[in-house]
């Protein structure tokens, strides 16, 4: 018996559907219209589990264990054998979370597949520098450890600019570093597009899971449908539908020219409020470089290869 396989002693076949993002594809939305619709849907045998579900704070308690392995794994602490047996020992324990398990489970957390790209992992100096580089080992944990049910996994795609500027105004929030979007996305790895295209690409079904790609504007306009799809029953969220706050590009700006001198964790939570409710407003400079950011991409990976090419030739010219 593999290692981490589902210890799950249930004869009825359970239903899992994990949605994992990624960031900035209207998660917090999906996740607030489910939980807002918890008892709903606990009448329709569906148990969701999340940071806003009525599990939220064991759920918590279990996400930084898991967090702990997946970051092992990016900081090049664990191996990928080692990674994929604890993320599916974790995601095995998902299922004692609930007092009373419905058949069907939804597990929402963007944050299950791992850092947001150019954004710091943990509290370390390496960066993400790729498009979710922990993405295969995530999806073979959750093939064994769930290897007893049907199990869906859903994707959301996002338009490539509009996915990075997001992100990196998720990062001038957190104020550990002073940069321009340029600088960000100079972080990223040089084949970053051709990363993201396949992602979108190759990833889909193998013999026990089932992966769903749905579009950024479908996903967060159609919430409705696309529940009703997964659970095989009716679904409508009740209530307003949370969305993210998010700061504006002049609020982004001030972030850049102000996190040098914030120090305190007190200090960054307080201005990161005061950025994301009382400065409104467009950056010329900021505008200017997202309006080029996958031609910036582009270009660092044609640089990229035409120096590798150019070493390969001194190499085989023997200079």
């Amino acid at each position: 018996m593999n290692a981490c396989s589902s210890d799950n002693i249930t004869t009825e076949k359970s239903k899992i559907i994990l949605h994992l993002g990624p960031h900035k594809t209207g998660t917090t939305s999906f996740q607030a219209a489910l939980a807002k619709s918890e008892k709903e849907l606990a009448r329709k045998d569906v148990t969701v589990l999340g940071v806003q579900s009525a599990h939220s704070n064991k759920y918590r308690k279990w996400r930084k264990q898991y967090a702990k392995n997946l970051h092992s794994f990016l900081l090049g602490k664990s191996s990928r054998h080692k990674t994929i047996n604890e993320l599916c020992k974790r995601l095995n324990e998902l299922r004692k979370i609930p007092t009373d398990l419905k058949r069907t489970i939804i597990i929402s957390d963007e944050n299950l597949l791992g850092v947001p790209p150019g954004h710091f992992v943990a509290n370390s100096g390496r960066r993400a520098r790729d498009f979710y580089r922990a993405a295969p080992l995530v999806l073979e944990a959750t093939q064994r450890a769930f290897s007893d049910s049907d199990v869906d996994v859903l994707f959301v795609e996002r338009n490539l600019r509009d996915f990075l500027c997001s992100t990196y105004r998720d990062f001038a929030l957190k104020m550990q570093k002073s940069e321009h979007l340029n600088d960000f996305v100079d972080s990223l790895s040089y084949d970053f597009v051709d990363q993201y295209e396949e992602f979108f690409s190759n990833i889909g079904p193998n013999k026990t899971i089932s992966v769903k790609i749905y579009d950024f504007r479908d996903f967060i306009h159609n919430t409705n449908r696309i529940v009703s799809e997964q659970i095989g029953q009716p679904f409508t969220a009740r209530g307003y539908q949370k969305r993210n706050k998010s700061l504006s590009w002049k609020a982004t700006e001030v972030a850049i020219h102000l996190t040098p001198v914030l120090h305190s964790v007190a200090e960054k939570k307080l201005f990161s409020e005061f950025l994301l409710n009382r400065v409104d407003g467009d950056s010329q400079i900021l505008k200017q470089q997202a309006n080029h950011i996958e031609k910036r991409l582009r270009n660092r990976a044609r640089l990229s290869l035409r120096s590798l090419a150019r070493r390969l030739t001194a190499i085989l010219s023997g200079k």
